[in-house]
């Protein structure tokens, strides 16, 4: 588990560029993840990272829905790929502090806060998240966009990449999608890895004989279920159902990169 940092504390970046000299800049970093950055830090990471999150805001005021982006964030952590960050801009004024960067692609102060993705250090392509700031809703973005995995608590890549073609096949091919999942699950040894593989494999099975409209009703189904009172551990198992159906559902999730429909 990651260790606790604060938030404040200002620490040494090291970021090698593409002529292989490296430029030191400073930056503040969360234990979820979540890096803040300035007008000088911005353009470093910019030009190293493949891909870079960013949310705009108003220096004195980060916003209610920043607690959903640090949620995120720790989502993302393991996508190597992705960096999510924040950047704190004037708040009055889109000239003062970091507002020269936000200039570039024409926010003004009032459009924040603003989400932004940004591929292999070009401004001009980069694209402007544009729903209500929820984690769904940045999952899908970035895989939209960016073509990354980034998986809720409990998913499996692999699995995953079978959920998303099970959604979007031919009803005939359930039986198919299904046999391949129950070969990778012979090969799983991590206890939890074999819970949440069954918990895939019920759901193809389910598939295979109530059809593809199957997954978007039992999302429906599991999220009444978690309205009611349940004990803390049942709640466990439903979010856990709950964040691998969401694979299944083609309005919350996309292909992997390099992969077609079928």
């Amino acid at each position: 588990m990651m260790a606790e940092v604060d938030a404040s504390k200002v620490v040494q970046v090291l970021l090698l560029v593409g002529t292989g000299v490296l430029l030191q800049s400073s930056c503040s970093y969360s234990a979820n993840g979540l890096v803040t950055l300035d007008g000088l830090s911005f353009d470093k990471v910019l030009r190293v990272q493949p891909y870079l999150l960013v949310k705009f805001h108003k220096s004195h005021r980060a916003g209610p829905d920043m607690a959903v982006y640090r949620d995120f964030s720790q989502l993302a952590v393991r996508q190597e790929q992705l960096l999510v960050a924040t950047m704190p801009m004037g708040a009055y004024s889109i000239d003062e502090d970091n507002g020269a960067i936000t200039k570039k692609f024409g926010v003004t102060v009032d459009d924040f806060p603003h989400i932004r993705l940004f591929a292999y250090g070009q401004i001009s392509t980069s694209h402007a998240f544009a729903s209500p700031i929820t984690t769904e809703a940045l999952v899908k973005f970035v895989r939209q966009h960016a073509s990354l995995y980034i998986g809720y608590p409990g998913c499996l890549e692999a699995f995953d990449e079978i959920a998303y073609r099970a959604a979007s096949s031919a009803a005939g091919n359930a039986n198919t999608h299904e046999e391949k999942a129950r070969d990778m699950f012979a090969n799983l040894t991590d206890a939890e890895e074999i819970a949440s593989a069954n918990i895939y494999i019920q759901i193809l099975e389910k598939i295979g004989k109530r059809g593809h409209r199957y997954p978007s009703n039992e999302v429906h189904r599991v999220r009444r279920l978690m309205e009611t009172k349940l004990s803390q551990e049942k709640k466990r198992e439903l979010q856990l159902r709950l964040n691998i159906l969401k694979s299944f559902t083609l309005d919350e999730g996309v292909l992997p990169a390099g992969h077609d429909e079928l």
